[in-house]
C-alpha cells in the first residue's frame, strides 16, 4: 500500500487517473478522505440515452472511478475491478448531475470491496454497486 491522499493531491493526479476512457465522462472530485471518496458528473447530451435518462453506462463508468479513488483514499495505489454487482434503481431523468459516494466496506492484502451510491443533485438514489477491487503491485501505475 501506499500512503493516502487529499482532495488536492487527488485533483493533481486527476490528468493520470482520468487519462483514456473515463476522461470523456466529465467525472470531477468532490470529496475524499480515507476510505471515503465522492465524484460528480455534470449532465450532457451525451450521457442520456434514448428517453433523455442518464445512460446506464455513464452510472457505471461513476461508481468503477469512484469505488477506485475510494481503493486509493486507503492508500491502494494500483487496483482493478474484479467484480461488480450494479443495481440500477431509478431513471436518472431530468438530472442537471449525479453524484456517486463510496464507502470502504473491507480492505484486505489482495482485494478491496467498495460500496458506491450514485443519487442525482436532490439526493434520490439511482444506483447501488458493490465493488471488489484486486491490488496490483504499485510499479504497474501509469506515471503520465
Amino acid at each position: 500500500m501506499s500512503e493516502k491522499f487529499s482532495l488536492e493531491e487527488l485533483k493533481e493526479l486527476l490528468p493520470v487517473l482520468m487519462d483514456g476512457y473515463t476522461g470523456y465522462s466529465g467525472i470531477e472530485p468532490v470529496s475524499v478522505e480515507e476510505g471515503r471518496c465522492s465524484c460528480e458528473i455534470k449532465i450532457e447530451r451525451h450521457h442520456l440515452n434514448p428517453i433523455n435518462g442518464v445512460h446506464g453506462g455513464c452510472l457505471y463508468t461513476l461508481a468503477d472511478v469512484v469505488g477506485g479513488l475510494t481503493c486509493r483514499s486507503a492508500g491502494y495505489k494500483c487496483i482493478t475491478t474484479m467484480t461488480s454487482s450494479v443495481n440500477f434503481l431509478r431513471a436518472g431523468l431530468n438530472c442537471e448531475k449525479i453524484i456517486g459516494t463510496g464507502t470502504l466496506i473491507k480492505a484486505g492484502k489482495n482485494t478491496i470491496t467498495v460500496d458506491v451510491e450514485i443519487a442525482d443533485e436532490t439526493g434520490k438514489l439511482l444506483t447501488k454497486v458493490i465493488s471488489t477491487y484486486f491490488v496490483l503491485d504499485d510499479s504497474l501505475m501509469r506515471k503520465e
